[in-house]
């Protein structure tokens, strides 16, 4: 009996202790649109599922998705499917300038494949969604959830 608890008590703390660490893993708030240009892209790089859009004249404007992702690439482009169509396939232009509201920030800025231009503030991840924000009067903000 006594080698049986022996033998069971070093697993069980093995048990506690993993699921000990998975609890502590706490998701962040990250501002990222003061942030240096290399850690914007660092947070931003993999595929990103688009989950809704608020934003327009009223600003209350919503827009759910269903099939639409975008790549963010390491080579500074992107990939991007909406409604699965290739919406962009195409490099990053980051520029250094103010924004909408007058603060100084990188601008993710590209042309899509209607030659419409993209011009977006990467505002940062709260809990797990990345929030990118249309560089512009009645814009929009997108929420986008990490793809495996």
């Amino acid at each position: 009996m006594t080698k049986i608890l022996i033998s069971i008590i070093p697993l069980a703390l093995i048990v506690v202790i993993a699921c000990k660490k998975e609890d502590s893993i706490v998701q962040q708030n990250i501002i990222l649109k003061d942030k240096p240009l290399a850690e914007i892209k660092a947070h931003i790089e993999g595929a990103w599922q688009f989950h809704h859009s608020v934003g327009g004249f009223t600003g209350q404007a919503t827009f759910y998705y269903k099939n639409s992702y975008i790549d963010f690439r390491t080579n500074d482009s992107l990939f991007w499917v909406d409604d699965a169509q290739e919406r962009a396939k195409t490099k990053i232009n980051w520029i250094r300038a103010k924004d909408v509201y007058g603060d100084s920030t990188y601008i993710l800025s590209f042309y899509d494949v209607y030659n419409f231009p993209e011009s977006w503030v990467v505002e940062g991840i709260e809990k797990d969604s990345l929030i990118l924000r249309d560089n512009g009067a009645d814009g929009f903000i997108h929420y986008l959830i990490k793809r495996d």
